[in-house]
Formats: structure tokens, C-alpha cells, sequence
């Protein structure tokens, strides 16, 4: 996990450099998450979650190099979508809220394939990307209710249900978390992260999407 908190960092950094263009941009995501409470606890906690915020960031950045090509410049390989098969599947095994994830990302590709359907034609690569999360979330389903004995499952689901886990708690859960020690400064952190996504919407609408 520390290694991971290592490798998160600089990720962050090259997947804004990717949606910016900007390498003060990029610094400054690198530091917030090298200053981070909450990033520096779970580097340094083996629960897991830093192995989900490194698998979801490789997804994310990898998800927009696939967003801003066409399948004549450089289609989807059958390796792209093996590696990305490969670290859902870890992804789910680590901890299982994260095929929220996978959920989300499938959700963004049928918006995509939607908006391009009555335009320039539906590419292949997001089809490829689709149909590799629906094969992902069918391990999920082999991993925990088939491998996994059904008294196993339902002692983990008990143990895990509380108020922070509904649909209800997680975000209000998740923002508290993300923004201690900065409480205070929570209505200007809200502004500056609608600025960014403003900013981010007119520079790189497929990012900004994602």
C-alpha cells in the first residue's frame, strides 16, 4: 500500500497533465494527494483502499486516452482490454464497492455510444471496453456467489452494513473523510473544484464527461 500511495501520486499527476495540458495543474493534484489525511493514512493502512484509488486512477487515465482517439488512429488493442479485465477483476477481489466503479465507467460508455450513434457512427473501442466490464461484472457475480460459501457472504454483508455504507450515507461518508482537517474551508474547495470542472468542460469536453 505504500507503494501504492507512491504510485497514486504520480499518476494524479500525469492524468491532469493528459486532461489539462498544464503542468502547474499537475503539480498541484500531485501535492493535494501527497499532503492528503486520508491519503497518507491509507498508504500506510493495508485495508485495500489505496490498491482501489491506484486501479481506479490507471482505469480513469487509460479511459481517456481510449475517449480521444478514433478507432483509425489507434484502436482498443485485445491486450488493453485483458489489462483492464485484469485490474477490475483485483479490483472487486480487493474490496467489492468497487465495482461501483465499473458500474459508473459502463455508464459512461453507453452515454458515449448513445451521443455517437446519431453522429460520426459508434466505435468499435467502446463497444470492446463495454463488453469487457459486462464480462468483469459477471466474475464479480462467480467471485462472491460462487467461490465464496453463502454464510461467508452473508456474515461479510452484515458486518458491513451500516449508515456511512447505504446509498444514502456514502458521499456525505466519503466527503467527510476527504476533506478533514479542512472543514472549514469546505465552501471554498466547493468553488474551486466547479471552476476546475468549468475550466476542465471548455479544454476537454470528453474528460470532463468522464
Amino acid at each position: 500500500v505504500l507503494l501504492s500511495g507512491v504510485l497514486s501520486v504520480y499518476i494524479g499527476y500525469l492524468t491532469a497533465i493528459r486532461t489539462t495540458r498544464n503542468t502547474t495543474v499537475a503539480l498541484g493534484t500531485s501535492l493535494l494527494l501527497a499532503i492528503s489525511v486520508q491519503h497518507i493514512y491509507y498508504s500506510t493502512n493495508a485495508r485495500g483502499y489505496m490498491l482501489l484509488m491506484v486501479f481506479a486512477q490507471i482505469i480513469f487515465h487509460r479511459a481517456l486516452v481510449w475517449s480521444q482517439v478514433t478507432d483509425t488512429e489507434k484502436p482498443v488493442s485485445t491486450k488493453d482490454c485483458v489489462f483492464l479485465g485484469a485490474l477490475c477483476c483485483l479490483g472487486t477481489w480487493t474490496v467489492p464497492t468497487f465495482v461501483l466503479f465499473e458500474v459508473s465507467l459502463g455508464l459512461y460508455l453507453v452515454s458515449q455510444i448513445n451521443l455517437k450513434a446519431g453522429l460520426s457512427g459508434v466505435a468499435k473501442s467502446h463497444i470492446k471496453i463495454l463488453l469487457t466490464l459486462i464480462l468483469c461484472l459477471a466474475g464479480f457475480y462467480v467471485q462472491y456467489y460462487v467461490l465464496i460459501s453463502s454464510a461467508m457472504l452473508k456474515m461479510g454483508m452484515v458486518n458491513a452494513m451500516s449508515e456511512s455504507n447505504t446509498v444514502v450515507g456514502l458521499f456525505p461518508s466519503i466527503l467527510g473523510e476527504w476533506i478533514h482537517p479542512c472543514e472549514n474551508l469546505l465552501p471554498v474547495l466547493v468553488v474551486v473544484a466547479l471552476l476546475g470542472m468549468y475550466r476542465v468542460c471548455n479544454q476537454n469536453r470528453p474528460a470532463f464527461y468522464l
